[in-house]
């Protein structure tokens, strides 16, 4: 049995059977996100842009499906991530006329298309993913070629009493999404084992995990402890952890989950909001 934080969608559409389940909201997923700001923000052009990852493809055709049928016209860059300069790859976005860019890159590569962004006068919304763009990548470039940008990526439960025991258990101020879900992953499965008498065995956990901790109506409980508790008094569980609701669907994909809007604020990357 795998579980992971790993956002590509051929993770979970490989014949695996059912032996994966993933807390990190798949690149459809986030997509479907992203494209909704943009929607909301009033954007009738939009530029994507990203390495040849194997993600790009399906990230620009979830885009398409949710922006074209509102009317937005889209493009899609796809640059060679290993270049120093990105001059002629902005120039063909520039003749594009986007009034909105968005980022699907990695950190280096955002840090200079950013900047040839920035000499080409972009006057636009740029919108970045949050894998692709991070507090690195706004300490890498002048404060005034970042200033603006806002990055969406899936967010850990602020607040909840599982993200403060993440917080405790890491040493981190503020847990990383992923650190959140990864303390989800080892709760998840030791509530699984704990449901039943058998031998512990990736078959086990395969066959019964969705039973155990996410039952409909179930009581909730976010840790382990509180979990067996319920187990044991025959109620059925609901586990909502760290990372968010974790529910699965049957191809183990998260069927829920928070994001984050940070935008660029003098040089810092400030939360908007959480949603």
């Amino acid at each position: 049995m795998l579980t992971t934080v790993s956002g590509a969608d051929a993770i979970t559409q490989l014949p695996h059977q059912g032996y994966i389940l993933r807390t990190q909201p798949n690149t459809t997923f986030q997509a479907q996100r992203v494209s909704t700001y943009l929607l909301e923000k009033g954007a009738k052009r939009v530029a994507f842009a990203s390495a040849p990852t194997p993600f790009a493809k399906t990230i620009y055709d979830a885009m398409v499906s949710i922006l074209k049928p509102k009317g937005v016209e889209t493009m899609s860059l796809i640059y060679d991530d290993k270049k120093p300069t990105f001059r002629s790859e902005v120039d063909e976005i520039i003749r594009f006329k986007p009034d909105a860019i968005s980022f699907a890159g990695y950190l280096p590569d955002t840090v200079a298309l950013l900047k040839d962004i920035y000499r080409a006068r972009f006057l636009g919304m740029k919108v970045a993913y949050g894998f692709a763009f991070n507090q690195t990548v706004v300490d890498g470039v002048p404060p005034e070629v970042s200033e603006g940008v806002v990055a969406i990526s899936p967010s850990a439960v602020v607040g909840s009493k599982a993200f403060e025991k993440v917080a405790k258990l890491t040493g981190m101020a503020v847990p990383t999404p992923y650190a959140a879900q990864i303390y989800d992953h080892i709760n998840i499965l030791a509530l699984t084992l704990a449901a039943s008498k058998q031998e512990p065995s990736g078959l086990l956990i395969h066959d019964t995990v969705r039973n155990v901790i996410q039952a409909r109506n179930g009581e909730k409980a976010d840790n382990f402890a509180d979990g067996v508790k319920i187990l044991a008094s025959g109620k059925p569980l609901d586990y909502d952890g760290a990372s968010g609701p974790c529910n699965f669907s049957s191809t183990g994909d998260i069927t829920d989950a928070r994001f984050r809007y940070e935008e660029v604020k003098g040089g810092k990357l400030t939360l908007v909001s959480i949603s």
